[in-house]
Parts: structure tokens; C-alpha cells; sequence
């Protein structure tokens, strides 16, 4: 359960090149202290935050709107009973 101390490290590194940084950015997934699942994501000079799910690289458009459907349901109706009615009217 190191992850915490993974992303403070990971931080040091990249701020440590903040004026010829790496230009990569990075993404932390492990557990926390209490065994929970933790994501962290980072920008090119260490800045991190966590985050309940994330993408980086090329493919991060495509896999963040994948993610925001299945994990976030951000596009999934609020209201259950609302969607179940419009199933049966249109049949």
C-alpha cells in the first residue's frame, strides 16, 4: 500500500526537471491506507491530484469518454423509473 508514497516520489522527480521537464504525463494506480483503490494524475512538472479515474497519452480522449460512461455514468439517465417508462412506451 505504497501508492501514496509513489506519487509524492514520482512528484519530486518531475518538479526536481521543472525547467527541462520530461514530457510525459503520468498516471498512479494502486491502494491507499485503507486498501481502497486511488488514481493518481500528474502534469509535466509534478503537479498530482487524485482522482477518481483518469487517462493520459494519446488514446486518453477516447478512454476518457469510455471511462466517464462506464465508471462515472456522467451519460447514463439520472432518474431510473423515468428510463424504464421510456423503454416501455417505445416499446
Amino acid at each position: 500500500r505504497a501508492s501514496p508514497a509513489i506519487a509524492q516520489m514520482l512528484s519530486t522527480v518531475l518538479y526536481g526537471r521543472r525547467f527541462f521537464p520530461y514530457y510525459t504525463f503520468n498516471a498512479v494506480a494502486g491502494l491507499d491506507q485503507e486498501g481502497r483503490g486511488v488514481v493518481y494524475g500528474y502534469d509535466a512538472i509534478g503537479s498530482y491530484q487524485e482522482v477518481g479515474y483518469g487517462a493520459q497519452g494519446s488514446g486518453s480522449a477516447l478512454a476518457t469518454s469510455l471511462l466517464d460512461n462506464q465508471v462515472a455514468f456522467k451519460t447514463h439517465p439520472q432518474n431510473k423509473k423515468i428510463y424504464r417508462l421510456m423503454r416501455l412506451w417505445n416499446g
